[in-house]
């Protein structure tokens, strides 16, 4: 009997090993529309662009991405999480910020970080992409995307004054994808297992 509970148990840790993990979607406001015509909003040291959301739970954010419609340009630029200032990020409250690199020649596409682990409590945030002082990227982020954020607003300086603009209409994606879940075959297999090791139980209490 103990042997037989010995190999049930390596069996089910077997089985619980394949955790694979499954991505929460917080925005995906879609991608925009690129036919003609279409909006183009410079992405620049001399212009920066942010977007709002909310959450109602607490999320990691593992993937920002930003819809990039003419990155012909390699570049570095930064991503960055800002409190609400109300209609505007408020600056002088950046939670979180990481700098990554656009290759030259790219198409359009998106572009951002990935791996991160940005805890966000419930609340209402901005997230930026900014060319900031030692950085060189120089692209546009098209406009028109089919679920807009509600709020929107850019710096059409480097002075970190953003002024809210809501026809941009970026295309952002942020996913939490932190949350290892089973797959439901292993738990169906995992279940039967542990069903098997009850039935066994009662019959050798009996």
């Amino acid at each position: 009997m103990k042997k037989f509970l010995g190999i049930l148990f390596v069996a089910g840790m077997m089985l619980i090993g394949p955790i694979q993990a499954q991505a929460i979607s917080i925005v995906d406001t879609g991608q925009p529309s690129l036919n003609p015509p279409y909006t183009q909003w410079g992405l620049h040291y001399k212009q920066w662009l942010a977007s709002e959301f909310s959450i109602i739970q607490p999320y990691i954010l593992t993937d920002i991405q930003g819809f990039m419609s003419n990155p012909e340009y390699a570049g570095t630029l930064t991503l960055a999480i800002y409190r609400d200032g109300g209609e505007v990020p408020d600056v002088s409250h950046q939670l979180f910020s990481k700098t990554f690199s656009v290759a030259a020649g790219n198409s359009n596409g998106w572009y951002g970080l990935s791996g991160l682990s940005w805890d966000l409590l419930p609340g209402t945030y901005w997230v930026a992409f900014e060319v900031r002082s030692g950085e060189n990227y120089y692209g546009l982020m098209a406009s028109g995307s089919p679920n807009p954020l509600p709020n929107a607003a850019r710096a059409p300086s480097s002075f970190t004054i953003y002024m809210p603009d809501d026809s941009l209409k970026l295309g952002i994606r942020i996913e939490d994808n932190s949350a290892p879940v089973p797959e439901p075959a292993t738990i169906f297999l995992l279940g039967s297992g542990l069903l098997g090791l009850w039935g066994l139980r009662k019959k050798f209490k009996k």
